[in-house]
């Protein structure tokens, strides 16, 4: 699952998406994303790690999920630029390649079978982290 979001994409595709993409450097211990805060962004992890983190109702802060390298964080806000659902920080310094909003619609316009490619893969990813999230919320409610 690591890479999901590009298996199956060439060479050549995968160059051109990162023409579309910009690069962000988050030094160990730096918020990159705020649960929250509003933004159209995707981050694909190119080198280092992060964590998702999420606010317990007793303050506590507590991690949800570890991003390595290839992995993504952002398709839902990407796809409707809504709130954040939770905080991502980088536990060590991190390389990330984002994919904005405005770029994605870009790409959609300009290179239209790579833009439906891409927001087929993103919906498949959202899909799938749903029916992850689904099934942990059964098991919570089911002990």
């Amino acid at each position: 699952d690591q890479t999901a979001w590009a298996q199956g994409l060439s060479w050549d595709q995968c160059r051109l998406i990162a023409t579309f993409m910009t690069h962000r450097h988050a030094a160990a211990g730096e918020t990159v994303v705020r649960e929250g805060d509003k933004g159209a962004t995707m981050c694909v992890v190119a080198e280092g790690t992060l964590e998702v983190v999420k606010d317990a109702a007793n303050g506590a802060t507590r991690v949800i999920a570890v991003l390595r390298k290839g992995m993504t964080v952002g398709e839902m806000s990407l796809l409707d630029g809504e709130a954040r659902s939770a905080s991502v920080v980088a536990r060590t310094d991190a390389e990330l390649l984002v994919l904005t909003g405005l770029a994605l619609e870009r790409m959609a316009r300009e290179k239209p079978l790579l833009g439906v490619e891409i927001y087929r893969r993103l919906g498949r990813m959202v899909s799938r982290h749903l029916r992850q999230t689904s099934g942990q919320l059964v098991e919570a409610l089911g002990s």
